[in-house]
């Protein structure tokens, strides 16, 4: 009878977990793009609570906070440290990115969507809202049906892996042949290469008592693979917004004195 039992808890919990793929399903590029397009839908007017690591070769910082996302052009990110008190402050407006630092009193402005502090400050040659984009598992200013100049199955991986040219950049992705979504990203930014991993998908996002159709990462880690500098993300609770936010919302009143620099 013991024995019985024992072959019975071994075949529940083979089929509780859902076995890799051993063959591809015949999934297209234009399928991954539907994906992408459903998922940028989904997410734009998103606000969520965050976990975010980062580690460079001098320095680290992490901290929770919470999310708001308003895709393209729009994001507000505001991290507090274990003692709760808020010590990084974020806001896109369009191509006006002001990054402030509260214990330093210090402000960084950025009229080039960012680009200028993500390099500055994270070695990324990326704009702040691409980066967000990344976060949601979209291809960064990915736009539907660019071609792929190579689309086949990876034995090894047991993922479908594509490799395109998106704004000048090579990026490749490893796609789940099921359920589209990307679980690795390579994107070439010059001077460096950007490893993107996404892990523990889960259904997303929250309004109300609903929930929309989409599997988002609650864990996203970023790595530049020659300066080693690595981002780790955490999405906790999250929910799409009934209704967009005022402009308003997305500017940062800084505090008399504050010293602002202006980043080119």
């Amino acid at each position: 009878m013991k024995r019985a039992f024992f072959y019975f808890v071994l075949i529940v919990s083979a089929c509780a977990h859902k076995p890799p793929l051993a063959e591809p399903t015949g999934l297209l590029p234009n399928d991954l793009w539907i994906d992408q397009q459903h998922r940028l839908r989904v997410s734009n007017g998103v606000f969520g609570k965050v976990r975010i690591r980062y580690e460079g070769q001098t320095d680290k910082i992490s901290g929770k906070g919470q999310l708001l996302l308003e895709l393209p052009g729009r994001v507000s990110l505001e991290l507090r440290d274990p003692l709760g008190r808020t010590h990084y402050i974020a806001a896109l407006n369009g191509k006006r990115l002001v990054a402030f630092y509260p214990r330093e009193n210090v402000a960084y402005i950025d009229l080039r969507s960012g680009s200028q502090y993500m390099k500055r400050f994270l070695g990324m040659e990326l704009s702040f809202s691409e980066l967000y984009e990344i976060l949601l598992g979209s291809i960064p200013s990915g736009q539907s049906g660019l071609p792929f100049e190579n689309w086949e199955w990876d034995t090894n991986r047991r993922l479908y892996r594509g490799k395109l040219k998106v704004s000048g950049r090579s990026v490749t992705c490893w796609v789940d042949g099921r359920k589209r979504w990307i679980e690795e990203m390579l994107i070439d930014l010059g001077k460096d290469v950007l490893q993107v991993v996404y892990q523990d998908f889960s259904s997303c996002c929250e309004n109300g008592s609903k929930v929309s159709e989409l599997e988002l990462a609650s864990a996203v880690t970023l790595t530049l693979q020659q300066s080693k500098r690595l981002v780790e993300f955490e999405w906790g609770e999250v929910r799409t917004l009934a209704e967009m936010r005022d402009a308003d919302t997305f500017e940062i009143a800084l505090p008399e004195g504050t010293k602002k620099i202006n980043l080119r």
